[in-house]
C-alpha cells in the first residue's frame, strides 16, 4: 500500500482508538513506510511521518518492540508541538540518524519535550534537537526536557541546543531530560542549550537530568547555562540537578563534564554545584550557596522609562508571563482570549474540568482545558461571543479583559466594590452594558490603566503589556487586599 493509502486508513485507525484499547502497534495500517522491525524499521521522512507518531502514542499506542528511523533533518518550522507521549509512554525504539528535529516549540503542557515520557522499554538514540520549550504550573509538578519530560527507559547519544524555560510550583527542567526515575538511563548526551526554573516552591534544575531518581546518568556534558532561581528551594547541578536515592552518581558521572555557568539563588534554600546540585543520599554533605539573586531585566524591548516596565519586572519575576523569545517581551503586541484564560488557569494549578462548552475550541489544543475549567459551571470566568463560540484567537479587548478579571473576582471572593467614575471619560458609553461595572471595579482596582485622561478605550485590543499591568495590580490591589 502506499504511503498516501496508509494515511488514509489512519483516520479509520484513530476513530477506532476511541472504541477499543489500542494493541501495542497496528502492523498493516501504519503511516510510514518500512515494517517496523530492527533490520527494516518505520521511516520517518517529514513532519506529517513525526506529528502520526506523536498522535498515535498519545492516542495510546505504546509501540513496543517497534524500531523508528530519522531519515532527515526535520523544520517543524516554530509551530506548537505536542510531545510523542503526553498522555502515554513511548514503548519503542527511536533512531534519529544523527539528524536533528529543530525549531520545536513546546508551550503549555505539564510534560514538555519532543517525546514526552519514555516508557521502561522506550529508547531514543542519535538524535539532535532544537528548540525553545516553557512550561510550569501554578500548584504541582511539572517536567520539561528538551529530548523528553521524562524517562524510563534509554536515552543516548542525543544533542539539545536552544531553551528550556519552566515558571510553576514544582519544576524539573533538564537540558536533555526533565524527570529520569527507576530503570531511567541517560549516557553520552550534550546539553548546548539554556535550562532555567524560577517561583513556586521547589526547582530542580540541571543541564542534562533536572532529577534523577534511581536513575543512571553518565558521560554527558553540559555547555550551557543554569539557573534555579526564585523558588522557595532551588537546586543548579552541571549534569544533574536533584539526586534523590539510589546509588550515588558521583561514581558514575565521573567521565561527565559541565563548562556552563550554574546559578541558584533566590529562595529559602539555595544548592548548586558543578555536577550535582544536590545530592540527596545518606553521607553526602550539601552545603546551601550564599543568596546574592537580582533579578535582571533580560527584555531588550521593555525600557526602565516604559509605563509598562514595572508591570513587566513583576510578572517576569513570579514567572507569571513569559517573553515571546528570551530577550523579547513585544508589550505592545496583541492577546489573544484563549492566551489570557490560558494564564489564569495556571495561576489557578491548572484544574480539570469536564465538558466543553463551545464548538470551536476542539480537544487537544494548548488552551482547550483551559477554556473548559473558565467556562464550567461554579467558575464562570469567561462567556463566549455568540453562537455557541469562544473565538480563541480573537484579540483580546480591554473591556473583555475587565470582564474576566472580574469574573475570577468573584470566583475567588474578592471585593468586588467600585466607584461610578464613569463620566469621567467620554468614551464610557462605548462599553458594553455587560462590561460596565468590570471596568468601573477595575478601574478603581487600578487593574485597567485608561488610555488618557479622558478615554478607557474599552473596544482598542488589550496589549501584552496591558495584560502584565492587570495582573500585577490584581494580585497587588485585589488578591492582597
Amino acid at each position: 500500500m502506499n504511503k498516501r493509502g496508509k494515511r488514509g486508513l489512519l483516520v479509520l485507525l484513530a476513530l477506532c482508538l476511541v472504541l477499543a484499547p489500542a494493541p501495542a502497534a497496528v502492523w498493516a495500517e501504519e503511516p510510514w513506510e518500512g515494517s517496523g522491525t530492527e533490520a527494516d524499521p518505520w521511516l520517518i521522512e517529514d513532519f506529517q511521518d513525526l506529528n502520526w507518531l506523536s498522535i498515535n502514542v498519545n492516542s495510546g499506542v505504546s509501540y513496543e518492540d517497534n524500531h523508528f528511523l530519522l531519515t532527515r533533518d526535520i523544520n517543524l518550522e516554530g509551530r506548537l508541538w505536542t510531545p510523542i507521549g503526553r498522555n502515554s509512554a513511548f514503548q519503542g525504539h527511536f533512531d534519529g540518524g544523527n539528524h536533528s528535529v529543530y525549531n520545536l516549540y513546546v508551550a503549555g503542557f505539564t510534560n514538555g519535550g519532543l517525546f514526552g515520557f519514555v516508557g521502561s522499554e522506550g529508547a531514543v538514540e542519535n538524535l539532535g534537537v532544537g528548540g525553545s520549550l516553557y512550561g510550569g504550573v501554578s500548584s504541582g509538578v511539572s517536567c520539561v526536557g528538551g529530548v523528553a519530560a521524562m524517562n524510563r527507559g534509554v536515552i543516548s547519544r542525543c544533542v539539545f541546543a536552544g531553551s528550556v524555560s519552566l515558571s510553576g510550583d514544582v519544576d524539573y527542567a533538564g537540558g536533555i531530560v526533565g524527570y529520569n526515575e527507576g530503570a531511567g538511563t541517560v549516557r553520552d548526551c550534550v546539553n548546548r542549550g539554556s535550562v532555567s526554573a524560577g517561583g513556586g516552591s521547589r526547582n530542580n534544575v540541571g543541564g542534562v537530568v533536572g532529577m534523577n531518581y534511581q536513575g543512571s546518568v553518565s558521560g554527558c556534558e553540559n555547555e550551557g547555562d543554569v539557573e534555579a532561581l526564585r523558588g522557595d528551594v532551588n537546586c543548579a547541578g552541571g549534569i544533574i540537578g536533584y539526586h534523590w536515592d539510589g546509588p550515588d552518581p558521583t561514581a558514575s558521572m565521573k567521565a561527565s563534564d559541565n563548562t556552563g555557568a550554574v546559578n541558584a539563588a533566590g529562595g529559602e534554600s539555595n544548592y548548586e554545584g558543578p555536577v550535582v546540585g544536590y545530592n540527596n543520599i545518606e553521607g553526602a554533605v550539601n552545603v546551601p550557596v550564599e543568596d546574592d539573586y537580582v533579578w535582571v531585566n533580560p527584555f531588550t524591548d521593555v525600557q526602565e522609562e516604559a509605563w509598562y516596565y514595572d508591570a513587566v519586572c513583576f510578572v517576569g519575576e513570579r514567572g507569571l508571563m513569559n517573553g515571546v523569545s528570551d530577550t523579547l517581551f513585544v508589550p505592545l503586541s496583541n492577546l489573544n482570549r484563549a492566551m489570557i484564560v490560558t494564564v489564569l488557569w495556571r495561576m489557578e494549578g491548572e484544574p480539570s474540568a469536564s465538558g466543553m462548552a463551545f464548538s470551536d475550541v476542539g480537544e487537544g489544543l494548548w488552551y482547550t482545558e483551559a477554556v473548559a475549567w473558565a467556562s464550567s459551571e461554579g467558575v464562570e470566568v469567561v462567556n463566549g461571543t455568540g453562537n455557541n463560540q469562544f473565538s480563541p484567537q480573537a484579540n483580546l479587548t480591554r473591556e473583555q479583559m475587565c470582564a474576566i478579571f472580574y469574573r475570577y473576582a468573584v470566583y475567588k471572593g474578592y471585593n468586588l466594590s467600585y466607584v461610578d467614575q464613569g463620566a469621567a471619560f467620554e468614551d464610557f458609553s462605548q462599553v458594553s452594558a455587560y462590561a460596565q461595572e468590570p471596568v468601573l471595579w477595575a478601574l478603581l482596582k487600578e487593574i485597567l490603566l485608561p488610555i488618557s485622561s479622558g478615554r478607557v478605550g474599552p473596544q482598542s485590543n488589550a496589549s501584552r503589556a496591558d495584560v502584565a499591568w492587570a495582573l500585577q495590580h490584581f494580585l497587588l490591589n485585589v488578591a492582597e487586599e
